[in-house]
């Protein structure tokens, strides 16, 4: 893993030399929850679920820290996005936790950096994601929120597809569930592990603009794709050859295939369900 990504030179007299420093330490992630918490215009929470890789913006002289910014598993269902990439409900099911990334947190303290960090951001995030997950990330996503235009991600080529419904949900166990709750999804899954939670409506907000920036030529081609009898059964194969170490006691366990779910099963007590993407 790289922690450091560094800007080109930018010019021959560039008013900032920045780079990109992962939140690695316990100190980083303070740095960066306290910037988001007091400059941060209308989101001044640091909790997000699924995955997440954030940095922070530093001088590259001076290592002053002018903002933070972070990516993390994208929105499970977006209209407009679904619709542009073209993708039926499966290959979405599949792919979107795998290889769409969403910009969750931009907060800038120094103004006048934003393109600048973008640019950074556009090629340090899918060798990060890649690092970290073992994905090939091809098209990064964020919302806005109005009076916010997004002007800065227009300006770094990302492009406007529509906006939000405006809703807000949150995700609750059975136990949670109270009457006249509307539910409108029961399984909630990250990574391919799939848990019985239930995504109920809480209320309404703005609707958010919708922006996407693909970082691949061929990013929808890709995300469209869908693998081909041999090399579907070529990585069915290599499940059931391959040996998991128990993370509970330590046992080599033999893995087996339920569906697209990849089953680990062990005398321990130990259990996980994921899903494999073919």
């Amino acid at each position: 893993m790289t922690p450091e990504f560094h800007s080109g030179d930018g010019g021959s007299n560039p008013p900032h030399r920045i780079f990109l420093k992962l939140v690695e330490t316990k100190k980083d992630r303070n740095d960066f929850n306290k910037i988001v918490s007091v400059y941060h215009g209308y989101k001044k929470t640091t909790n997000y679920v699924g995955r997440e890789i954030n940095w922070l913006v530093l001088d590259e002289d001076t290592h002053k820290c002018y903002g933070v910014i972070g990516i993390g598993s994208a929105v499970m269902a977006l209209k407009p996005r679904d619709e542009f990439i073209g993708w039926d409900k499966e290959t979405r099911l599949k792919k979107v936790g795998k290889n769409i990334a969403n910009n969750w947190r931009f907060c800038m303290i120094e103004k006048g950096l934003g393109s600048q960090v973008l640019k950074l951001l556009h090629r340090e995030a899918p060798r990060e994601w890649k690092n970290k997950y073992g994905d090939k990330l091809v098209l990064l996503e964020t919302l806005v929120e109005p009076p916010y235009t997004g002007k800065v991600y227009m300006a770094s080529g990302w492009l406007f597809l529509g906006y939000t419904k405006g809703l807000q949900f949150k995700w609750k166990t059975e136990d949670e569930l109270e009457e006249g709750d509307k539910i409108v999804k029961d399984t909630f899954e990250i990574d391919g592990k799939v848990e019985k939670k239930y995504k109920v409506v809480v209320g309404t907000n703005k609707p958010k603009m919708i922006f996407v920036k693909p970082l691949t030529k061929n990013w929808k081609k890709f995300l469209n794709r869908k693998m081909s009898v041999d090399e579907i059964r070529r990585i069915k194969k290599e499940i059931y050859k391959s040996v998991e170490k128990c993370p509970k006691c330590g046992e080599e366990v033999k893995p087996w295939l339920v569906g697209d779910f990849k089953v680990v099963k062990c005398k321990c007590g130990y259990y996980s369900r994921k899903r494999v993407i073919f």
